[in-house]
C-alpha cells in the first residue's frame, strides 16, 4: 500500500482514526521502516509534551510572596531623538547597488536537458533513450505564489512511468534549490484518467542536476491504460513557505502506448526450494523494460513461518512485529537476446554480493497473505527482437537463531567479534545520541537513540544478515532500524567488506548490557539447471 500521510500517522498515534483506518495502518507498519520512525517520533513527542507541559502546582502563599518582592519604579521622560537619516540613506544606496547587479549566469533548460535526458551521464538512461526516440514533450507551465514560481518544463510519459523536469524560481527569476518534500502532507500529486478516476501510483523518485529537478512516478501494472491522463500537482509547502502552487498537466499517452509491447507470461510457473515463482507479464515501453512476477512460499513453509512469528511475539513481546522479518524472497536471473548476449542480469554475484546489470529500479508489494509478494523489475529499454529469461537461483528469507551479548563499556577495550554463516563481523561502537526536533509553535522534542556500528566482511554466496531485535539487561525489546552497505574492497582473506548500523529509539539511556538477536537471514539456493522461458 501507499504510505499514509504524516497527518494520518499522527491521528493513528492519537487514536483518532476509525477502526478500519487504524487496522490498515497497523497492517502497514511492520513492513515500512520510515512509517515506524514517524510513529515512534510522534509517540516520543506526545510523551515529551505530557511531561513538559504539565500545569505547575503553586504554593498558596505564592501571590503574597510575589507582591512583597515588587518595588515601585519611577518613569523618566526622554527627549525625542532625531531619525538617523544618514544611515537610512546609506542603506538605501547599498540596496540600490545590490539590486542593480545584473544576473551574470543562469543554466539554460536546453543545456540541462542535454545533460539529463539525452546524454550518457543523465539521471536515468531509460529517459535518455525515450528522449532520443522523440517521446519528450515541452510543457512550460508555471504557478506563482508567495514570490516563488514552480515551473514545469518538459515531460516524458509512457505506460510504465511519468517523469517531468521543473524549476523553482524566486521573484527575480533566479533558480533555487529544487527539492520538494512529497512526504509532507501539504504536498500532493495525483494522477487521474480521462474518466476522472485516480490512478494509484506504485512509487516515486526525485533527482536533480544544478538547479533543475526531476520528479518521476511509476504507474501500476494494468491491462489497459487510458490514453489521456492528467497530473494534478498540489504543492503547498516549498522553501519553508506555505502557499498554493497548483498545476494540472495533461498527458497524452497515445504515441507511447502505440510503441509499447506487453507479453502475457501467466502460464509460466516453477516450484523450487520452497518458493513458487509465477511470471506475470513483460512490458517493453519507450523509457523502460519491465518484468512482473510473484513469489510465494509453500503452504508447509508458511505454517512454519507463522509458528516462528508467534514464538518471536512470545519471546520479545513486540506488538508491532508482524511478518516483516520474512518479507523479501528474491530471485536470481538473467535475460539474453537471440545472439546469446546478456542484456540484463539481476542479483548476480559480483565482488561477493548480489548486483544487477542494465537495471533501473525495482518495486515489491505484499499481496494477500504474508510470504506472497509481487515484484516489478525495471531495466533500460533495449530494441532486441527476441529475449529469453533464465532463472538461476533463489534468495530466501528464513528464520535465524543467533544472539550475542556485550557490555557497551567493553568496546573501549576493542571491538567484539562474531561469525555467522560466512559473515565475519566486529561490533565497533555503541553510542547514545540525543536529537532535538524543532517544529513551528511547539517546544523542541528530545529524542534519544542507541546506535551500534558493525563492520566486517562476507564470503561470496554466504548468507545475508537480515533483521535484528535489540534487548537490554531488563529484557526491554526494540526493533532497530538497519542501514548497511557493501564496500568496494576486500579484506586480506578475499572476502567482501561491509558495514551496517543498528539504531534504536526505544532506550532513554545506554543499557549496561545489550543483546543483539538475529531473527532472519537471507540464504541463496542455486538451481542445478537454469529454468529458461522466452519472454519476447
Amino acid at each position: 500500500m501507499t504510505c499514509p500521510s504524516n497527518d494520518e500517522l499522527s491521528q493513528y498515534v492519537d487514536e483518532l482514526l476509525s477502526q478500519s483506518e487504524h487496522a490498515t495502518i497497523e497492517k502497514h507498519l511492520p513492513h515500512c521502516h520510515e512509517c515506524r520512525k514517524v510513529v515512534t517520533h510522534y509517540q516520543k513527542e506526545n510523551q515529551f509534551i505530557k511531561q513538559t507541559l504539565k500545569e505547575p502546582v503553586l504554593p498558596a502563599s505564592f501571590q503574597t510572596q510575589l507582591l512583597d518582592t515588587l518595588k515601585p519604579i519611577q518613569i523618566k521622560k526622554k527627549q525625542a531623538r532625531q531619525k538617523p537619516m544618514k544611515l537610512v540613506l546609506i542603506a538605501a544606496c547599498f540596496l540600490l547597488a545590490v539590486t542593480s547587479i545584473p544576473l551574470t549566469f543562469q543554466t539554460a533548460i536546453g543545456d540541462w536537458l542535454e545533460n539529463v535526458f539525452t546524454s550518457n551521464g543523465g539521471i536515468d538512461p531509460g529517459l535518455r533513450v525515450a528522449s532520443e526516440d522523440g517521446f519528450i514533450e515541452s510543457v512550460n507551465k508555471k504557478s506563482i505564489d508567495e514570490n516563488l514560481t514552480f515551473q514545469i518544463d518538459d515531460i516524458i510519459a509512457d505506460q510504465t512511468r511519468i517523469a517531468f523536469s521543473y524549476q523553482i524560481l524566486d521573484r527575480k527569476g533566479q533558480s533555487l534549490d529544487p527539492y520538494v518534500d512529497l512526504s509532507d502532507h501539504r504536498n500532493d500529486i495525483v494522477v487521474k484518467d480521462e474518466d476522472n478516476q485516480t490512478i494509484p501510483l506504485s512509487g516515486y523518485s526525485w533527482g536533480y542536476q544544478d538547479h533543475f529537478g526531476l520528479l518521476e512516478f511509476s504507474l501500476p501494472v494494468t491491462e489497459k491504460l487510458k490514453e489521456k491522463l492528467t497530473v494534478e500537482l498540489n504543492i503547498h509547502y516549498i522553501h519553508g513557505r506555505e502557499g498554493n502552487w497548483t498545476l494540472n498537466l495533461p498527458v497524452d499517452l497515445s504515441k507511447s502506448l502505440a510503441a509499447t509491447e506487453v507479453i502475457d507470461l501467466k502460464e509460466h510457473q516453477i516450484h523450487t526450494n520452497g518458493i513458487e515463482l509465477s511470471l506475470s507479464s513483460a512490458r517493453f515501453s519507450p523509457s523502460a523494460s519491465e518484468l512482473i512476477y510473484d513469489t510465494k512460499i509453500s503452504e508447509e513453509e508458511m505454517e512454519a513461518t507463522k509458528k516462528n512469528i508467534r514464538e518471536l511475539h512470545k519471546k520479545f513481546g513486540i506488538s508491532m512485529f508482524g511478518a516483516f522479518p520474512y518479507v523479501g524472497n528474491q530471485i536470481q536471473y538473467h535475460i539474453k537476446n537471440d545472439q546469446e548476449q546478456l542484456v540484463y542480469q539481476h542479483n548476480i554475484f559480483s565482488n561477493g554480493y548480489p548486483t544487477t546489470v542494465g537495471h533501473l529500479y525495482s518495486f515489491a508489494e505484499e499481496i494477500k497473505d504474508f510470504g506472497q509478494e509481487r515484484w516489478m523489475d525495471t531495466f533500460i529499454p533495449q530494441k532486441d527482437a527476441s529475449l529469453s529469461f533464465a532463472l538461476t537461483g533463489i534468495f530466501k528469507m528464513e528464520p535465524a537463531n543467533f544472539s550475542i551479548s556485550f557490555s557497551p563499556e567493553e568496546l573501549h577495550n576493542g571491538p567484539i567479534e562474531f561469525e555467522y554463516e560466512g559473515n565475519y563481523m566486529s561490533i565497533k561502537e555503541a553510542q547514545l545520541n540525543t536529537n532535538y526536533h524543532y517544529q513551528q509553535f511547539t517546544l523542541p522534542a528530545e529524542e534519544n537513540s542507541i546506535v551500534i556500528e558493525i563492520e566486517g566482511s562476507k564470503e561470496e554466496q554466504s548468507s545475508e544478515l537480515g533483521h535484528w531485535v535489540m534487548t537490554n539487561e531488563k529484557g526491554l525489546a526494540s526493533i532497530p532500524d538497519n542501514e548497511g552497505l557493501f564496500l568496494d574492497e576486500q579484506d586480506k582473506n578475499g572476502r567482501q567488506k561491509m558495514a551496517f548500523s543498528l539504531t534504536s529509539f526505544d532506550f532513554e539511556e545506554m543499557p549496561e548490557e545489550l543483546t543483539l538477536h538475529l531473527v532472519s537471514v537471507k540464504r541463496f539456493y542455486p538451481l542445478t539447471e537454469p529454468w529458461e522461458i522466452p519472454i519476447k
